[in-house]
């Protein structure tokens, strides 16, 4: 059976409950299950860098779950990333190509992202950017 590790990476805060990204990560959790052995991480809820770099070399995949705040993840899901994909098992510098020193080979990643913003926002190419830097 394949191993899948997912990861949620939302913040609660005042304006944001991240109820909506918590639902769909227990969604996914329990959809998953049927299928695949399931490893988990809930960033805000702390964690332990070797047990997670662990997590990752057994996973076959990792799907991250997240709200995107201004166009980036939330920081506490950067710091996550930061202090998780560590020298020496994430990568290495291999005097090769720039880029060419990933030591997690063969994994898939996939993004499941929210953005809190209309349809018609995204259908319209001018206008998202516009409205952010005009």
């Amino acid at each position: 059976m394949k191993t899948l590790l997912l990861i949620l990476g939302k913040e609660t805060n005042e304006f944001a409950k991240g109820n909506y990204n918590q639902s769909l990560f227990a969604i996914a959790v329990e959809t998953l299950k049927a299928h695949y052995n399931i490893l988990t991480t809930i960033v805000e809820e702390g964690y332990d860098v070797p047990e997670e770099i662990a997590k990752f070399k057994q996973a076959d995949a990792v799907i991250f779950q997240y709200p995107v705040y201004w166009f980036m993840m939330p920081s506490t899901l950067k710091r996550y990333l930061d202090n998780v994909y560590a020298y020496g098992e994430f990568f290495a510098f291999s005097g090769g190509e720039y880029g060419s020193g990933g030591l997690m080979k063969g994994k898939k990643f996939m993004l499941s992202t929210t953005w809190n913003a209309p349809i018609e926002v995204f259908n319209n190419q001018n206008k998202y950017l516009c409205l952010i830097f005009n």
